[in-house]
């Protein structure tokens, strides 16, 4: 019934205050609704329950957890469910007030990408874990029908195993994390897939075993992406604990329906985590040797530009336009390499049956990494940060947030409206010490938008600094682990 499903929203929205994101905010829009609907001369009101959501099991999964942030829902049939469900007298009065706020629902959902929870509190510390190559991967590992590539870049099915499992050896990390986000780099040819599981601990206990993630043929259409841990939880992308970790464990299943044909390869694991639970003492040991963040970047004699195409979500299939910003800035991406993967089939790989997603983070990069290139999710909070990894040709895809209003003379696209979530990809800098961006949110105004240094800091920085980045492949590397430490002025 409406009353308690109602009141799980409020739950969410007061325990994570100030934070609205997609899978939120269409529930609510429901409920008031419906609401509306009981009023104007319904008998019955019922929602979510039998709604006609892809994967109804996963849905209702999702909806039965007291405190959990639900299901994202997405594809509903809305007339359907309101005929379905909603047992009303027809009178012209109920589909007069009806149909409009239907209508809104429909418009204020799309064009959204869901939101990350993520913000930027005094003293977070970020670093970043890569295990790369097969010397890396294989080291202090347990393989069961797995073998390094023979050029060193990854590690493989044995010949003939159809079924293979690699379980990475602990790593215990620089320092204790309460936020973590996963990603990887992997080939798989038509009929084979891979499974991504990990488990995070401290010296005290581990937590169980999770699914991180999956792709070709191991999606599992009847798992859930979202995962109670006790410790904390991992939802589709993102690790949040509530008690710090500081050591994790990856195990990595690779198949194929067959041992005669192609095999699978994993050529990189990436961990960014993060400590924002204000430790003075841990941002000094981690980020001491950073400057105060800068409001403003240096004026340059000429200006840095990355030979990336712009593209925007409009596609033959009218359907996905306004869900795809993630893929349609993945596909961006991949042209400052030379490698050019159409927007609609791009969207089609990363799209996540399970949660009914185009924007779930490790499937983005692992889209991209399908064709050879390199990506890993990471998070920034300084301008040298981002400037280093321009300046290596490095194309920065970024995860903005802000409310209207929010941010002063913004570019076009958002002088009437902000959003709850939403990718843009980072070109380029101007001589001012202006920030070029690509916004694939309109084909006519998304071109080289021009953004300040505040601005932009204002809507990426300050909503967490979660980045992908895409280089050319570097095969072999080292484990590599970059910290960054911020602070900030007035909030220490």
């Amino acid at each position: 019934m409406c009353g308690p499903y109602e009141a799980r929203v409020q739950d969410h929205l007061s325990r994570r205050p100030g934070i609205l994101c997609e899978r939120n905010l269409f529930r609510r829009i429901v409920g008031e609704v419906g609401e509306v609907l009981k009023m104007a001369g319904g008998k019955t009101y019922r929602v979510a329950s039998a709604a006609d959501v892809s994967f109804e099991s996963n849905v209702a999964r999702s909806l039965d957890e007291s405190h959990g942030w639900g299901a994202r829902l997405r594809n509903i049939s809305l007339f359907a469910q309101a005929e379905r469900d909603v047992q009303v007298r027809r009178n012209r009065f109920t589909w007069l007030v009806a149909v409009p706020l239907w209508v809104f629902a429909i418009l204020l959902v799309a064009g959204r990408t869901p939101a990350n929870v993520f913000i930027n509190p005094p003293y977070s510390v970020d670093a970043l874990l890569i295990v790369e190559g097969a010397r890396d991967l294989m080291s202090g590992a347990q393989a069961e029908g797995m073998v390094p590539q023979t050029d060193g870049t990854g590690v493989t099915l044995a010949p003939e195993v159809t079924t293979g499992v690699l379980t990475l050896g602990e790593r215990r990390l620089r320092f204790p994390f309460n936020e973590a986000i996963p990603s990887w780099n992997a080939t798989t040819p038509p009929g084979t897939g891979l499974r991504v599981w990990m488990r995070v601990g401290s010296r005290r206990a581990w937590t169980d075993w999770f699914e991180a993630g999956s792709w070709g043929i191991a999606t599992d259409l009847g798992t859930t992406r979202v995962f109670d841990l006790g410790v904390g939880r991992y939802e589709y992308d993102s690790l949040l604990l509530r008690e710090p970790a500081d050591r994790v464990q990856v195990r990595v299943e690779l198949v194929r329906q067959h041992g005669g044909q192609s095999a699978p390869t994993l050529r990189l694991f990436a961990l960014s985590y993060s400590n924002t639970l204000g430790d003075e003492k841990l941002f000094r040991s981690f980020g001491k040797a950073k400057r105060a963040t800068r409001t403003a970047i240096d004026e340059r004699a000429t200006t840095l530009l990355l030979p990336v195409k712009f593209r925007s979500q409009v596609i033959a299939n009218t359907k996905w336009i306004g869900r795809i910003c993630a893929p349609a800035s993945a596909a961006m991406a991949a042209t400052a390499f030379g490698v050019d993967l159409p927007t609609q089939e791009l969207a089609a790989q990363i799209y996540d049956p399970v949660s009914d997603m185009f924007g779930v983070w490790h499937r983005v990069v692992q889209g991209v990494a399908q064709s050879e290139l390199r990506g890993y999710i990471t998070r920034f909070r300084h301008w040298d940060d981002v400037l280093e990894e321009l300046k290596r040709g490095s194309v920065i895809l970024c995860s903005i947030r802000f409310k209207h209003g929010e941010i002063p003379n913004p570019p076009r696209i958002y002088r009437r409206r902000g959003t709850e979530g939403h990718i843009v990809v980072l070109v380029g800098v101007t001589p001012r010490g202006t920030l070029l961006v690509h916004d694939s949110a309109s084909k006519d105004w998304g071109q080289y938008n021009e953004w300040t240094p505040e601005q932009l800091a204002k809507a990426w920085f300050d909503k967490g600094g979660v980045a992908m980045v895409f280089t050319r492949p570097e095969a072999g590397t080292k484990s590599v682990s970059r910290s960054q430490g911020k602070p900030q002025t007035g909030r220490r």
